[in-house]
């Protein structure tokens, strides 16, 4: 394990103009690529294929009883908030 702090992002990394450069021509690509396939779209006459593509919908519900659905109400409203408090103390005790 390295025995100094490395910083997450290099001082002046956004400032750097090679780096700037590389963000502006991926961004760049990115863009043509997309005005192409819609183009090719358009070339093969079919409008229909010429937008946004949606993700297909897919059908994630959790049929619940009412006992399961209080159960799942207040392991939320009290639990996970409960175990939070708990580590926070836990860590206030640890550093006192």
């Amino acid at each position: 394990m390295p025995s100094r702090n490395v910083p997450f992002l290099i001082p002046g990394a956004i400032k750097d103009k090679d780096n700037i450069a590389f963000a502006l021509k991926i961004g760049l690509c990115a863009t043509l690529c997309y005005i192409v396939y819609n183009a090719i779209d358009w070339l093969a006459a079919d409008e229909n294929l010429i937008s946004i593509r949606p993700k297909a919908a897919t059908n994630r519900r959790v049929n619940l009883s009412a006992g399961q659905a209080s159960l799942l109400h207040w392991l939320d409203l009290l639990f996970l908030p409960g175990l939070i408090v708990l580590a926070g103390i836990m860590i206030w005790a640890k550093r006192r």
